[in-house]
């Protein structure tokens, strides 16, 4: 089994109409966590918010946006990659497994 990753968000939308339009999505938070398949699990997690534009032609009613989208415009706002994002996930998977730097003391204390 390999490393599982989850996205999750949370819509910040505006209470008011904006341009004629409702709900629309102001902010977008987001977490994206990584699980791995070791006993026990590690489980770190990248995390964040994005603001978003003003709508325009691309504009999606509130009920037909998609997790799918979400994530595109995170990673747009981010400028990185699903892969890059995963792989700093993967980066700090690695480094609790073996870490750079341990926490010791003499055995003659």
């Amino acid at each position: 089994m390999a490393t599982a990753y989850e996205w999750s968000f949370d819509l910040k939308t505006s209470t008011a109409p904006v341009a004629g339009k409702d709900d629309v999505i102001k902010e977008i938070h987001w977490r994206l966590t990584a699980v791995s398949d070791d006993d026990p699990p590690i489980s770190p997690s990248a995390y964040g918010s994005v603001g978003l534009g003003e709508p325009d032609d691309t504009f999606v009613e509130f009920n037909s946006v998609t997790k799918d989208m979400c994530k595109a415009w995170v990673l747009a706002s981010l400028d990185r990659s699903e892969t890059e994002v995963k792989a700093a996930l993967d980066q700090q998977i690695a480094a609790i497994k073996a870490p750079a730097i341990a926490s010791k003391v003499p055995s003659s204390w």
